[in-house]
């Protein structure tokens, strides 16, 4: 199965300040005929900040990603708490 990867090249800017401020940066890339999800999650770092266990902040990232799903084709996939990135 074929996954999602971030484009090598940025979203030009188009030289509107409040658009270019939300949209510039790179780009997901979800091949022909493959379903647009991506997976995510929240991770704990070297701080380990104990609010991203919290189910309630987990529960506001989903309600975020499910605001933007609204709006985009995409699905967004949590796929939980990861107790240490590297």
């Amino acid at each position: 199965m074929s996954r999602a990867y971030v484009l090598a090249s940025t979203i030009p800017l188009t030289g509107i300040d409040n658009i270019d401020v939300t949209t510039n940066g790179y780009k997901w890339y979800f091949p022909a005929g493959e379903p647009r999800v991506l997976n995510w999650s929240v991770s704990s770092s070297l701080w380990a900040h104990p609010i991203l266990q919290s189910t309630e902040t987990q529960d506001d990232f989903k309600r975020v990603f499910g605001n933007i799903a609204e709006f985009i084709n995409i699905q967004f996939n949590f796929v939980g708490y990861i107790d240490r990135a590297n």
